[in-house]
């Protein structure tokens, strides 16, 4: 099996793949939508004592989030250092709204102060390769992570 849905919707993916929660925004982030990829990475870090990972995938030209959103988003991401060993962050897209996507997820890190390592990439193989490496999934493990959140993205 690649992997498991939690929940779908046309704006959010959750998934399970071994240790690493797999969140895809493909829509508006809301503060709803942010409690419920919590929750998901709390119970998968209830199955997995160690840590787990924690991989986003921001699709291009989404909206971006509003200040309610930032703020309960740094919130839950400081929780999240319970159970989470490393978080990567893939913000697809081009031009200016990837810069500015990539401000709003630098500036919400930096709010949440974690000590976990957070990092955020430009392209789906680089994020997927380095939270394989943090969580230690072997290779062919990796090649089928990449398989099954191209799977995810065209859902």
């Amino acid at each position: 099996m690649l992997g498991q849905i939690l929940h779908q919707t046309s704006d959010l993916t959750l998934a399970t793949f071994d240790d690493i929660l797999l969140t895809v925004l493909q829509g508006p982030v809301t503060p709803e939508g942010l409690r419920r990829a919590t929750e998901a990475g709390r119970v998968l870090g209830q199955q997995h004592r160690a840590g787990i990972g924690a991989l986003t995938i921001i699709e291009a030209d989404i909206p971006m989030p509003d200040g309610e959103a930032r703020r309960v988003s740094a919130k839950l991401t400081k929780e999240s250092d319970a159970w989470v060993k490393a978080q990567a962050t893939v913000i697809l897209g081009d031009g200016f709204w990837r810069s500015t996507a990539r401000s709003v997820v630098t500036g919400i890190l930096l709010l949440a102060r974690g000590d976990r390592p957070r990092r955020a990439f430009g392209e789906i193989d680089e994020g997927t390769r380095w939270i394989a490496d943090e969580v230690g999934l072997p290779k062919e493990r990796w090649e089928r992570l990449v398989v099954f959140v191209d799977q995810l993205r065209a859902n």
